[in-house]
């Protein structure tokens, strides 16, 4: 219904309880939510559907809540045992079908983006860790004859990692501030240890090393040749810069937690500037819809004009009809709204709880 109303197929203001995309969803939520009261537990079709309603959730605008249905998701990975305290991931993340691996793979990588604007540490860290870490990280998202998660989100496993130790950070460093014990020292020390861990686990992606094309969303879907259209993937190229723009993002979010949302640290500044020189490599194109999380962290951490302006223009050239781009340059907007009138930090995720936005960065 989306796409139709962006291609002017349809009017807007349609999207109404008698839309056949309106009763579909609102079939499978009531399925949904009754599942486990006719079977006693939830089974992998109810936890993929969960995952495509959230998905859903962003791409008509943020409209609905996202969260209660992510929760069927997540008590399906519990029932496999994986969060347990005493248990071992990787043993059991290995025994599951590979339908329920992606449902893990996804559950997941929704856990750790949506800690940034829900404010929380990942829910699910202990198990990020032993998955995405470790002897294990490079072939976590790529099992034998699996789907290359990286592939499809762009996100390297040591950037999503990196992220999910941030938001950890910024939880713990917010609890010391509250009991007034916060030792500065500490809280560098623990960022050096997370941000020399992304360097060193960074995917050397000039190597050597091939894997087989794996089919991308077409979010993430390459223009540069007629053959990546054809086929749907992106191009080495592309796909390397992709990569270098979340590892990019996740080090300018650790910065904004070690350094507040200060424009002027050259940490925060260097960032930003790697950021904006990867997208001028990129053209504009719907691969940006897949570019959310390095777009507004970068977009909201400049004080500089012309910058405002680039990434005001690469957000206005996604149709809004599509998606969660309103939302992002909501957000965005908002940041430097406050930022230029009271003239302190203002940090992105408690921006986007302030403004009430419904919005996942992916």
């Amino acid at each position: 219904m989306r796409m139709r109303i962006a291609q002017g197929l349809e009017l807007p203001g349609l999207e109404t309880e008698r839309s056949q995309a309106a009763y579909f969803h609102d079939e499978a939520v009531f399925q949904l939510t009754t599942a486990k009261q006719h079977h006693g537990s939830y089974n992998e079709s109810d936890a993929i559907a969960a995952l495509h309603l959230v998905s859903y959730s962003q791409m008509s605008g943020c409209k609905d809540d996202w969260q209660r249905i992510y929760a069927v998701a997540c008590e399906w990975v519990a029932q496999t045992g994986l969060f347990l305290e005493d248990s071992n991931p990787r043993r059991i993340f290995d025994g599951l079908s590979s339908t329920g691996q992606l449902i893990v793979k996804i559950t997941l990588w929704i856990d750790v983006f949506s800690s940034l604007t829900l404010i929380r540490p990942p829910r699910y860290l202990r198990v990020c860790r032993q998955l995405l870490g470790g002897d294990h990280h490079s072939d976590f998202w790529t099992p034998t004859g699996g789907l290359r998660m990286d592939k499809v989100t762009g996100c390297p496993d040591e950037a999503l990692l990196c992220i999910a130790e941030t938001s950890a950070l910024a939880h713990w460093k917010a609890a010391e501030k509250r009991n007034s014990t916060l030792s500065v020292r500490e809280l560098i020390r623990r960022g050096d240890v997370i941000e020399q861990r992304l360097r060193q686990q960074q995917t050397d992606l000039s190597d050597g090393r091939e894997t087989p094309s794996s089919p991308l969303h077409p979010a993430l879907a390459s223009t540069s040749t007629p053959e990546a259209e054809a086929t749907n993937t992106l191009t080495e190229g592309t796909r390397r810069i992709v990569a270098d723009l979340f590892q990019e993002a996740a080090v300018l979010y650790l910065h904004t937690v070690l350094s507040e949302c200060n424009p002027g640290v050259p940490e925060i500044h260097t960032c930003v500037d790697n950021i904006v020189s990867y997208l001028n490599q990129i053209p504009p194109s719907e691969t940006d819809r897949g570019l959310m999380f390095p777009i507004c962290l970068a977009g909201a951490m400049t004080d500089d004009s012309r910058i405002r302006a680039f990434f005001k223009r690469r957000l206005a050239l996604r149709d809004e009809g599509l998606g969660n781009i309103p939302h992002c340059r909501i957000l965005v907007e908002g940041v430097w709204q406050k930022r230029d009138c009271d003239g302190v930090p203002v940090d992105l995720r408690e921006t986007a709880q302030a403004c009430n936005l419904n919005l996942l960065l992916v």
